[in-house]
């Protein structure tokens, strides 16, 4: 009874699926109420294809690997080093320069752009030893030792690099405020606490040992200098620029947060960013729909093709 009582619509459906095909009637407008009372009577099975993807969707959820993310919210430190020493220098600061003495740093941009560089990710990976952490399913714990036996398609530093900085770390900054905000994004939330802690106290470290070295080798040009020359103008210049860089180096050895200061510290979230179980279901859901649509009008439309296959 119910297919006899559906056949009428499905011949309408059918004929309007013909005139879109290029029949005589295909400039006609499209019988969009037709379609709509097929998509109707069909509408049990576009709903059952779209709890089926939304269950899929559920089920990955829960079985893929979930990704934690960390944000470290860090505010520059304003070097004083460049006031300090090339106000001393004045107009010598050139001369200064050619004779080697090394008169600052390049400014509050330098340490932002060191914590991007691939260089800083490479230091940090090989003290921390990571590359068996970044590539985990490739090695064998119990025999500490890969479990690809070819060298060439061994997991080394360079690749380690390329995925931390592609897949796990993010550095951005805000260009009015400044601020600068370091994310970590791993699988387990405790050890992305832990390397975004690390990298800001990593950062500090090297660029304070930096500042350290740049002003000892300072005081001992100076030092020299010093010992040269019997001329009291330019002995007490040089007297005045070994005390500026004396302020620098006490300043690096005894500040810990020397390039950056911690706004917001990094805490292990309870929550993964990804997979997010509510958008992949409703995705799902979106999609299967589509596809639920896509096999009643295939379903719709095949007999139709045939029939004309048979009477051509």
């Amino acid at each position: 009874m119910e297919s006899g009582h559906n056949e009428p619509m499905q011949t309408a459906s059918l004929a309007h699926m013909k005139r879109m095909a290029g029949g005589p009637e295909a400039d006609e407008a499209v019988d969009v109420w037709s379609l709509a009372r097929v998509l109707w009577h069909a509408k049990w099975t576009v709903i059952g294809v779209a709890a089926l993807f939304a269950f899929g969707s559920f089920a990955y959820s829960l079985l893929a690997t979930k990704w934690w993310r960390v944000e470290v919210l860090l505010a520059p430190v304003e070097p004083k080093q460049n006031a300090g020493l090339g106000g001393q220098l004045g107009g010598l600061a050139g001369l200064a320069g050619l004779a080697g003495l090394n008169i600052g740093g390049s400014g509050s941009q330098e340490p932002l752009a060191i914590l991007r560089s691939r260089d800083f990710s490479r230091s940090f990976i090989s003290d921390n030893h990571l590359i068996p952490v970044l590539f985990a399913s490739e090695w064998d714990a119990g025999r500490m030792s890969w479990k690809e036996t070819d060298p060439q398609k061994v997991p080394d530093l360079h690749d380690a690099v390329k995925f931390f900085q592609e897949s796990v770390l993010d550095v951005t900054q805000d260009r009015q405020t400044k601020l600068v905000k370091l994310t970590i994004e791993w699988t387990d939330p405790e050890v992305a606490a832990q390397w975004a802690a690390a990298l800001t106290e990593h950062i500090n470290t090297r660029m304070r040992t930096r500042a350290v070295n740049q002003a000892e080798k300072n005081i001992a040009y100076l030092q020299s200098e010093f010992a040269k020359t019997d001329i009291l103008p330019l002995r007490e210049a040089i007297g005045r620029m070994m005390e500026s860089e004396l302020q620098v180096l006490m300043m690096a050895r005894g500040s810990t947060e020397y390039a950056f200061r911690t706004l917001e510290p990094a805490v292990a979230p309870k929550l993964p960013v990804r997979p997010r179980p509510i958008i992949l279901v409703l995705l799902g859901a979106a999609l299967g729909a589509v596809v639920g649509v896509a096999l009643v009008l295939i379903r719709v439309s095949w007999p139709n093709s045939l029939k004309s296959s048979s009477s051509a």
